[in-house]
């Protein structure tokens, strides 16, 4: 196990330094020729999500998106809809994050909570009117799961410029480089890899389980227990090599197991834990009280990523203030 303390400065070497910096600059180089189409992308990107909130609705006499036969393509263009909505963003995000940084710690709180309840309290609400038309937005081809993917997007850019705010040789610059790199691996999650890996797998066995992305695995393992013990290891193995090419080391997470901004990380994982367990067998949680029998795995993860994004703004807050409040 490495910390940053057990490297001679403390701070990534020489080469990690350059490749962050040839990566960074690439990056840069494609946004920058992308931006000045970003207000195009707002206004599509508006637009599809619109057409997607009408054609998700039961029975409408135009294209009923929850036809088996419209599933996919429906799917396809409702996270394409919800990534050009968030790149048309992307030119303001720079002020509006350094916005949200500069509040008061009561102002951010009231901010973060109700960007945190809204979604949630308007789901619910038409859960309750419309119960088939909930059920409808939080399916692929919907709104919710795209929301959730571009949730796991913005996270990652989110601590991306965390990392960016640190410096390049801060102890802490290359953890959250890594959780940047993780969420954005999750929001590929989120969207089944639009699919890739399902038509050529199948569904698996007597269970029927769909293999849309890697996280299916864990219903796999569940219905076939011969899978879990290497999948665990195969878990183990990447935790182990991340560990030791020191993406996260004890110093970083002893400095923010505690932190007060990590409290809505743990929220996070709870509803993570709770979504997750009622994708794999939702008896688990039924058996024991009424309330998982209805259809809550979506909302659990939509919560997830919303105290995921909160927990890093508030991360980010907190560091900005430290740095003296850079200019953005």
């Amino acid at each position: 196990m490495r910390d940053t303390a057990s490297r001679a400065s403390g701070h990534d070497g020489p080469s990690d330094a350059a490749g962050h910096g040839r990566l960074a600059a690439a990056a840069t180089s494609i946004v920058e020729w992308a931006l000045p189409y970003a207000p195009w992308a707002f206004w599509l990107g508006l637009l599809i999500l619109i057409a997607v909130t009408l054609l998700t609705i039961p029975g409408n006499p135009v294209l009923d998106l929850n036809t088996r036969q419209y599933r996919e393509a429906g799917t396809i263009l409702a996270h394409a809809g919800a990534l050009l909505f968030l790149f048309g963003l992307l030119p303001s995000a720079p002020r509006g994050l350094a916005a949200v940084a500069g509040l008061s710690p009561a102002r951010r709180f009231a901010l973060l909570g109700t960007a945190a309840v809204v979604p949630l309290a308007g789901l619910g609400l038409i859960s309750m009117g419309w119960p088939a038309y909930a059920r409808a937005l939080t399916r692929e081809w919907g709104l919710v799961e795209p929301a959730e993917a571009t949730l796991y997007l913005i996270a990652a850019w989110i601590a991306w410029r965390h990392a960016i705010l640190l410096g390049p040789r801060a102890p802490d610059a290359r953890c959250f480089r890594f959780v940047a790199v993780f969420c954005g691996m999750l929001a590929l999650e989120e969207m089944d890899w639009l699919g890739l890996l399902g038509p050529l797998v199948g569904r698996i066995g007597d269970a029927n389980v769909y293999l849309g992305s890697s996280h299916d695995l864990l219903k796999v393992a569940w219905h076939y227990h011969r899978v879990a013990i290497p999948l665990a290891l195969s878990a183990l193995l990447v935790l182990g090599v991340v560990w030791y090419r020191g993406h996260l080391t004890i110093g970083f997470i002893r400095r923010e197991i505690f932190d007060p901004t990590t409290l809505p990380l743990y929220g996070a994982l709870l509803g993570q834990v709770v979504a997750q367990t009622l994708d794999v067998d939702d008896t688990i949680l039924s058996a024991r009280h009424p309330f998982f029998r209805y259809p809550l795995e979506e909302p659990f993860e939509l919560l997830s990523e919303l105290l995921l994004v909160s927990g890093l703004l508030l991360k980010y807050g907190r560091d900005w203030r430290r740095a003296g409040r850079p200019q953005m």
